[in-house]
Parts: structure tokens; sequence; C-alpha cells
């Protein structure tokens, strides 16, 4: 054999659960790329990743799904790892067992626009062919196109678009019918089908559509913005872990914090005022601190988010105030420290957030604090009120 031309992809995910879908997006991809095979991976622990079903169900499933398929099979790597399952270890796992090969990863392209927020990102497309699966349907191709040459171009790497012939399926949209009740039967696997029915899963699911919300944020936000947005969500998972908080509501908290950032100031106080948001004489001064409240409307209005913690922290993420929740005060700091901030102290502060919470959000609303009194800036009375409440733990 010549191993010089070997050709492995691999196709990871949470596949939660495995659907016809991918199924389809893989055999495009195997016989379009004359793939020796495609490896499937499901994951870990995922620091992207809100999960719904454990390890064991979601590798069964995969395990069924891909009974009797040739050139299909599926590896435990991340499965069996105690740790976080980051993919640039994951492809440096399979590079060292198939010194020989070329490696194609295989990701969305949901997955792709959030790339340059991955762990160790650069060694990744360094040491893989990246093959972003693109769907007909997907209706943000401009931008992801744009995003595409811009990472080509930024990192000299090798990654393609690979447009494929799939319905428009999403494993949300999978969770979401069992839900509701409603029939998944051309959707996954038969046995896949019988698994999910045996045991009774995805039926106690919140139901927040995260997909639909990072559509709504790609076309409302810029890709700064969004990258940012994503960043906050994935520091709040990690804050969540870390203090015991609901992983899933730190992640659509970080996500929908500033929706509506980037609306003009003018349309902002006008939406405000639909919204029955009072606009007083310091919101009217500074109305970039409006973004927090509207962008809590939003998220009632645009999304039916109910949860009262999830819209709390998008309403005080920016100025805080006196006895914040957990959720609160993870989406602050969150905001105050993911990996684009590069203002002062922000590396002490990234260091203290994981020792003690408290600490750290009195320290970021005194900095905050100081820094609008240098500014000759009226303080928001939520700000003082934060400050007043937490100063003690400096």
């Amino acid at each position: 054999m010549d191993y010089t031309k070997q050709r492995i992809g691999i196709f990871g995910g949470a596949f939660d659960p495995i659907h016809n879908g991918h199924l389809v997006v893989a055999k495009n991809i195997l016989d379009s790329l004359c793939l020796e095979k495609i490896i499937f991976v499901p994951t870990g622990d995922a620091p992207h990743k809100n999960i719904k079903s454990d390890k064991k169900n979601r590798l069964n499933m995969l395990k069924l799904a891909l009974e009797n398929k040739s050139n299909f099979e599926v590896n435990e790597y991340e499965i069996n790892k105690s740790e976080k399952s980051y993919t640039s270890e994951t492809i440096r796992y399979f590079k060292e067992k198939n010194p020989y090969a070329e490696i194609y990863l295989i990701i969305g392209s949901d997955e792709f626009i959030e790339i340059e927020t991955w762990h160790n990102m650069i060694n990744l497309l360094e040491n893989c062919i990246l093959i972003v699966a693109l769907r007909p349907e997907f209706d943000n191709k401009n931008f992801l196109l744009d995003y595409l040459r811009r990472i080509k171009r930024k990192y000299s790497s090798n990654v393609f678009l690979f447009e494929v012939n799939a319905q428009n399926i999403s494993s949300e949209l999978i969770r979401n019918r069992i839900l509701l009740n409603k029939n998944i039967d051309f959707l996954v696997p038969k046995k896949v089908c019988e698994y999910i029915k045996q045991k009774d899963l995805y039926r106690h699911s919140l139901k927040i559509n995260t997909d639909a919300i990072k559509k709504f944020l790609i076309k409302t936000l810029s890709p700064r913005r969004f990258i940012h947005s994503v960043c906050v969500a994935n520091i709040a998972v990690d804050l969540a872990k870390r203090y015991n908080g609901d992983v899933f509501k730190a992640y659509v908290g970080g996500l929908l914090h500033d929706c509506a950032k980037e609306i003009p100031n003018g349309e902002k106080i006008r939406m405000c005022n639909y919204y029955g948001v009072e606009v007083d004489k310091i919101l009217m001064a500074q109305p970039d601190l409006l973004h927090q409240f509207l962008g809590a409307s939003l998220a009632y209005s645009v999304f039916y988010i109910r949860d009262v913690d999830i819209l709390n922290a998008v309403r005080y993420h920016t100025t805080g105030r006196g006895n914040m929740s957990l959720l609160e005060k993870i989406i602050y700091l969150a905001d105050y420290t993911e990996p684009n901030r590069i203002h002062e102290n922000v590396k002490y502060i990234r260091k203290l957030v994981y020792e003690d919470l408290d600490r750290a959000l009195a320290y970021c609303l005194k900095i905050t604090l100081d820094e609008n009194k240098k500014r000759n800036r009226m303080i928001y009375s939520l700000s003082n009120e934060a400050f007043e409440f937490y100063k003690e733990k400096l």
C-alpha cells in the first residue's frame, strides 16, 4: 500500500443524537474526496457544546447508526478522556496513529464560524485539511464565504467549502420535535429512533434554540461582535462549571448578552419606548447602556425566553446591580474577561475569576467606576448600587 496517499476523514461532534443529515454529509464527502474511511468521533466533555444526553447513550446511538456501513467507523478517544475534549488534541492523536495519512477534519458551517474561539486553533489548522460542510439551505452563505476567505488569508490554512445535498436537519430540531411529541422516524436511522424511544431520551430538555440565536446574531451583529459573543458564552460555560452553575443558561446568557449592542442609539431609544424600558437622563446621555435592557427585552420577545435568571443576566451585564445571582455574576465577568479583551489588569482578573468570583466582581466594578469618573461620566445608579454591595470583598 502507498501510505503517502492514505486519506482519512475525521467527523467529530456531539451526535446528540446522530441523524440522517450527518450520514448524508459523511457519504458525500467520502465519495467526492475519495477518502479511505471516515472516523466518527463523539465528543466527551466538550467546552463548546451543551450536550443533553450522556456519553454512553450518544455512543450507543452512533454505533447503531453505523452498523454494516463500510468505510465508516466509530472511535471512542474523546469519550474515554477524563478531561475536556479539544479538537486540536484529537487531530494530533490521529496524526500520531496515522503518520503517513492526510487528515481531513469535517465540521459544519455553524461550527466553522466559531473556529477562532477554539483551543489551539492555529495548531489545529496546521495539522489537518479542514472541510466545511455547507447545506444548500444555509441562509448566511455570504457571511460564511467572507469569513472563510479571511481565515485562509490570515492563517494560510487549507480550508475548503464543500456543498452537500442533504436535508436541513439538526440534532436540536430532533430534540425539540421529541419534546412536542412529533414524529422523528424520517430524521434518524430506524434503530436510533427505537433507542431514543426505549430510553425516553430528550423529553426533559430546556426548549431554547441556540441555533436560531446564533443565526439571529450573525445577521444583526458584525463578525467581531459575533465572535465576542461566542467567546463570552464559552467563558461563561467554564465559570458555570467551576462554580456549579447551570451550564446551559450560562451559554445562552453569554450568546445573548450583546444582542442589542449594535443597534443605532436612536433606534435603541425608540425600541426601549416600545418595550416599556424607562430611559432616564443618564441613559439618554449614555444610550450605549441601553443595550443591556433592550437585549433582555429582545431575548423575551424574539426567542421567547422566560427564564428570569437568563433575562436578568442579560439585563445587568454592563452595570451590574446589588446582590447579583450566580448567573448574573458569571455573564458580567465573562464579558469583562473574554480572550479578546486587552484592557489593563485583565490578566490578573482572568486568574481571579476562577479563585473568588465576588472579589473579581468587586475589582471590576471599581475599575469601571474609576474609569467613568476620569471621563467625567455620570455614574448610573445600578453601578453605584453594585459597588456598594460588593466593595467589602476587595
